[in-house]
């Protein structure tokens, strides 16, 4: 198995033209009349191509990869080996990244408060 990345751009109407959208998708090889395929194993999550590296974005596309691989019968082994492929791309949110994230919210709180 492994992980197979799509990219498609929405419509002007949904997102700016020039911003896709990232897929995660986990699929497997498999030969049908002796010719390889691939099958769709399991969507695993979705995040925009200008959001990577965003906190509460990322947040959001790892909790969308721990339920769809909780879902799936998977060895310690191959599910590290997966989760490494998708941070190779998207990486997991830190908790520097979380404290930052917060400050960051607070002093814009607090400046919409304070403008008022």
């Amino acid at each position: 198995m492994y992980v197979r990345w799509k990219k498609r751009t929405r419509s002007r109407y949904h997102r700016p033209q020039d911003e896709q959208t990232l897929s995660a998708i986990l699929v497997e090889s498999v030969r049908i009349d002796g010719k390889p395929r691939q099958r769709i194993v399991s969507y695993l999550g979705c995040i925009g191509s200008k959001r990577l590296t965003f906190f509460y974005h990322q947040v959001d596309f790892w909790q969308s990869v721990d339920k769809h691989l909780g879902a799936l019968d998977l060895s310690a082994e191959t599910r590290r080996s997966i989760e490494a492929a998708l941070e190779a791309v998207v990486k997991k949110p830190t908790p520097e990244a979380q404290a930052e994230a917060l400050s960051y919210f607070a002093e814009l709180t607090s400046s919409i408060k304070t403008g008022m």
